[in-house]
């Protein structure tokens, strides 16, 4: 049995994302995946804009740091079609640490999500992932998620779109 947390993450969880960060980087490298995360793409100015934004998040599994993902308003590089609408929460980069992995945590995490893009009014989560990644495309729609279209990231990378519908509570 394990107790799940999800807290906007503070200055002092930096290090431990950009280190989860750094080994997804180095488990796509190893996998042999196109380097979508480059290392040269992280920025602690980023974190820290999304902190400050409140948009950044940590996972606690039993009080020990487990994951991270940011949430934002809009992406208008994959959706374009939506940039001018304010409708979903868009999550970016959903990262467990390996050994949090199979646990059911990502579902908790999404529902999670889900509550906290129902208090703005939103009706849909909307994220991403490298067309090729199988595994993740499969835990995607395990959780809920339908494809939704594909679309190229900037460095021109074919990613494939997931949104999950919900409900408005009456």
């Amino acid at each position: 049995m394990f107790h799940i947390s999800i807290q906007e993450a503070s200055p002092s969880d930096f290090e431990n994302i950009e280190d989860l960060f750094l080994a997804s980087c180095d488990k796509q490298k190893a996998l042999q995946c196109t380097d979508i995360w480059s290392k040269k793409s992280f920025s602690a100015l980023d974190l820290q804009e999304k902190q400050r934004a409140g948009r950044l998040f940590s996972i606690d599994v039993n009080g020990q740091f487990a994951g991270s993902f940011s949430l934002s308003d809009k992406d208008e590089i994959i959706w374009p079609e939506f940039k001018h609408k304010i409708d979903a929460i868009y999550i970016n980069k959903l990262m467990l640490h390996e050994k949090f992995t199979g646990m059911g945590i990502t579902q908790e995490v999404v529902s999670w999500i889900a509550q906290f893009a129902q208090s703005l009014n939103r009706s849909y989560l909307r994220l991403d992932c490298y067309n090729s990644a199988e595994k993740l495309k499969l835990l995607y729609e395990k959780v809920g998620f339908t494809p939704s279209g594909t679309a190229k990231n900037l460095e021109g990378v074919l990613m494939q779109r997931y949104e999950l519908p919900f409900k408005k509570e009456a």
